[in-house]
């Protein structure tokens, strides 16, 4: 089918942007996907959905990962789904698209625990969890 056959790969932040793109084209190399999301179930499912009609396996995960006890249930439903995780794709992020001084200081905080706490806690499960030469992608962003 295609070059990542077998494999089991994590994207987070799937149901849409970047991360949709991402979980559809490790679908169309063959890879089984885990389509992680906090809120739009029913966009999760269109990716599962996507990834299914190139021919591969997926699952849809609700994990906020800015909460460590998620991140942990995301890596133990992919491995009693598909056996295993080989890649982790951080991609989940959140904006604030307003003036500096119009943020609060709760919006700063959500926003720190998604990305700079959500991905520390990935990367550490992804460390105690993925197959012997996995591998692990951060994405991240210039927009402030």
């Amino acid at each position: 089918m295609g070059t990542l056959d077998g494999k089991v790969v994590i994207v987070t932040g799937a149901s849409r942007g970047i991360g949709r793109a991402v979980a559809q084209r490790f679908g169309r190399d063959g890879a089984m996907v885990v389509v992680n999301y906090v809120q739009n179930a029913a966009k999760a499912q269109e990716v599962v959905e996507a990834v299914e009609a190139c021919g591969s396996q997926a699952v849809a995960v609700q994990a906020d990962v800015g909460h460590t006890e998620d991140v942990r249930r995301l890596f133990r439903t992919a491995e009693e789904h598909f056996g295993g995780v080989d890649a982790v794709i951080n991609n989940a992020s959140i904006s604030i698209f307003r003036p500096h001084a119009e943020v609060s200081e709760e919006e700063v905080d959500r926003v720190f625990r998604l990305i700079a706490r959500g991905t520390f806690f990935a990367l550490q499960e992804a460390a105690k969890r993925l197959r012997h030469g996995g591998r692990i992608v951060n994405i991240s962003s210039g927009a402030q």
